[in-house]
């Protein structure tokens, strides 16, 4: 709920993910668990419920699915939680890219997803002008899978910046995540 307040105190930018929608939509009372794993992810996420109260779960599920914000009225980045053939699936860094990403018209596309960070610049088209497309998957906040050995899980974040020369630019950083006593404490 504190994240909550503190990114619309912020004017933050938000897109949905599928966890948002669930948040929103899934009654788990009304479920039974199958197995020992399947009921600590279900009390997990009836306490998240609860701990967010129901008109912000609500707003959580009706977020745009994607969303397009100027960065300096020149350049725009989508963002959005999957790809764009499907908002819960996700882009990774391969020969596909280029082609999943050919519709997007903006400069930038942001996305998540995979919970793996990529940065990359493609050449495109012709009909976009020839200007090349800056593809950032920003990985994962809470569900990475990168571990280091002096901070255990990371989280990612990218910066991303119109520069004076007219290029977009992305400044990815791993950003270690707190032991997981004080995550468990915070919420």
């Amino acid at each position: 709920f504190g994240v909550w307040q503190r990114l619309i105190g912020l004017g933050a930018h938000m897109v949905r993910g599928p966890s948002d929608l669930a948040l929103g939509m899934l009654r788990v009372r009304d479920m039974s668990p199958r197995n020992a794993r399947e009921e600590v992810r279900l009390v997990t996420f009836l306490r998240t419920q609860q701990a967010l109260g129901d008109v912000v779960c609500r707003r959580l599920a009706e977020l745009p699915s994607t969303l397009v914000v100027s960065l300096d009225d020149k350049s725009g980045v989508m963002v959005m939680h999957g790809s764009p053939s499907d908002e819960y699936g996700g882009l990774v860094d391969d020969e596909h890219l280029p082609h999943e990403v050919d519709c997007i018209a903006e400069d930038v596309l942001v996305c998540g997803s995979t919970h793996r960070a990529f940065l990359r610049r493609l050449d495109r088209r012709v009909d976009h002008a020839g200007t090349p497309l800056l593809v950032v998957n920003c990985g994962s906040v809470g569900v990475s899978p990168v571990r280091t050995e002096a901070h255990g899980r990371t989280a990612h974040a990218v910066l991303v910046v119109p520069c004076d020369d007219g290029v977009v630019r992305a400044f990815p950083r791993d950003v270690p995540i707190a032991a997981s006593e004080r995550v468990r404490r915070a919420g």
